[in-house]
């Protein structure tokens, strides 16, 4: 069910910008913490609720207090149930990232066959038998942003190995795996080391065209294959990337968007930064 400030019940519900049942409280102070080495989420929320018909039904088991978590960067959507007046929670590292919305909310654990609360408007005097999970209360809606852990170096995403089917200078890319594997002949592999330990003049130039072609590759099959590919780690990393860059994948330019992503590599030849240095980073 959508829920809003606008969301018409047939039933009284108590909530601040509600007249359903009048003279009656129900305020959530809502207190976030984020632990940066683990990029984990603690939430810790103090109830205020005074009407005295829902507070037995919350001491009886027959309802419950808890929050609708919603995120739309993970996908996260959930109600969480917690303790009164005093509710703790603490989110698994990056089950949240960006705008996080928090509706702390009051619901029956089990059917109620009355339910006729003092302070109710006349019109809710003949109301039917509630099932469970009927929203009883409502409170404002709490919402945050929770920081997105650092972007993984190039070295976390990228694996090259050696693979003797594969022509010298040329390469044989596996995406189906949190790093992408790239598979190069013996002498492709020396030139690859020797331009990453900077034994090789301009290197820096020399990485972004090795990169570049490999970016772009990878766009164009996340672009293609985003349901697919989305749950490995690389994936996830590359659209966050593009995000922070203000762009776009889908649809956009893919050359353009692995110069950008290389930090315009063109513009730097000469100046000795690498792939290495600028991309996720």
């Amino acid at each position: 069910m959508k829920i809003a400030e606008s969301t018409n019940f047939q039933h009284p519900v108590l909530a601040p910008w509600l007249r359903d049942i009048a003279g009656y409280r129900f305020d959530v102070e809502l207190r976030t913490a984020e632990d940066e080495s683990t990029n984990s989420l603690f939430i810790d929320c103090q109830v205020v609720m005074d009407q005295p018909d829902i507070r037995t039904l919350i001491d009886s088991g027959a309802a419950n207090f808890g929050i609708l978590v919603r995120c739309t960067d993970t996908g996260y959507r959930k109600v969480i149930k917690l303790g009164f007046p005093r509710g703790l929670h603490e989110f698994a590292p990056g089950a949240l990232l960006g705008r996080v919305q928090f509706r702390p909310m009051i619901w029956l654990a089990s059917s109620l066959l009355d339910y006729s609360p003092r302070g109710r408007r006349v019109e809710f005097d003949n109301v039917d038998a509630l099932g469970a999970g009927t929203i009883l209360a409502l409170a404002e809606e709490y919402l945050v942003d929770v920081s997105r852990p650092p972007l993984p170096s190039i070295e976390s995403l990228f694996e090259l190995r050696v693979a003797s089917h594969v022509e010298d200078g040329l390469f044989d890319i596996d995406l189906n795996s949190d790093k992408v594997t790239i598979g190069v002949s013996e002498a492709t592999f020396s030139v690859i080391h020797s331009v990453r330990s900077g034994a090789i003049t301009g290197a820096g130039s020399v990485q972004n065209l090795f990169y570049s072609q490999i970016i772009m590759h990878l766009l164009h099959e996340a672009d293609l294959r985003k349901l697919e590919l989305f749950g490995y780690r690389w994936c996830g990393a590359l659209y966050a990337t593009v995000e922070s860059l203000g762009r776009e994948l889908e649809g956009g330019c893919k050359m353009s968007l692995a110069q950008l992503i290389l930090n315009k590599p063109l513009l730097n030849i000469g100046s000795g930064e690498s792939a290495e240095e600028t991309f996720l980073s």
